[in-house]
């Protein structure tokens, strides 16, 4: 994931990467929590709450699908901020296609490396993060 971000970060289109300076301070979790279960970090200077979201489901009660956590929630939140600030809007553009983000993201395409990047942007999209700075 390294080589990813690094690669994401030294392409022709990129001259730098952005990060809220929250995230200097918080991160997502590591590793995959239970679905229901929102996530806590606090420092000196910042406490950051993920709370998962939830996915509907056809005639049910909806789904929690989990806070984001790991490299590749790490690496789209890099790609997100990055994008929003170099193009100044709200609306990031991913691709066509996904495999055109992986590429943008300088994530290989095979193996688990869609189903884990799915499953991270959905995660990101439907959670609610909060930041409280001390």
């Amino acid at each position: 994931m390294v080589e990813a971000a690094a690669a994401y970060l030294a392409s022709e289109e990129v001259e730098i990467g952005f990060l809220y300076s929250g995230w200097a301070q918080a991160a997502l979790p590591h590793k995959r929590l239970p679905d229901d279960a929102p996530w806590q970090i606090t420092t000196e200077r910042v406490t950051l709450i993920v709370q998962p979201g939830l996915r509907a489901v056809p005639d049910g009660e909806p789904v929690s699908v989990g806070v984001p956590y790991g490299s590749r929630a790490r690496l789209i939140l890099l790609y997100l901020q990055s994008e929003a600030i170099r193009t100044n809007s709200r609306e990031i553009e991913l691709g066509k296609s996904l495999h055109a983000w992986l590429r943008r993201l300088g994530i290989p395409i095979g193996g688990k490396s869609m189903k884990d990047v799915r499953d991270q942007a959905e995660r990101l999209s439907r959670c609610r993060m909060t930041f409280t700075i001390k």
